[in-house]
């Protein structure tokens, strides 16, 4: 698999996860919340850890790549299968936060 896959697929998880994170938490724990789950889900991927996956990925989870590939979550568990990462690591992580507050919403 190559980097820039894992880096696509993981950041995906991360923007769709953010903003549930930030709905239930405050700005600095929503997070640390992100990156602890960052490295939960790049543990996964390494470990082949189909249920901690599946833990993670949401039902109806979709991932583009750069190559405008679309995959879902089936296909995505499905390709994480044994040995098929050996290595994968965070480098850097900067997380931001923002919250889009419609007319109709309490503050």
């Amino acid at each position: 698999m190559k980097p820039n896959r894992i880096k696509y697929l993981s950041l995906s998880v991360a923007l769709l996860l953010a903003a549930l994170a930030f709905s239930q938490t405050g700005s600095s724990n929503a997070q640390d919340q992100i990156i602890d789950l960052e490295h939960r889900y790049m543990t996964a991927i390494v470990q082949a850890d189909q249920a901690e996956l599946k833990k993670i990925l949401a039902d109806d989870y979709l991932s583009v790549a750069a190559t405008g590939a679309v995959y879902n979550r089936t296909t995505t568990l499905d390709f994480y299968r044994p040995d098929s990462i050996q290595k994968a690591s965070v480098d850097e992580m900067k997380v931001l936060l923002w919250r889009y507050r419609h007319r109709d919403w309490p503050l």
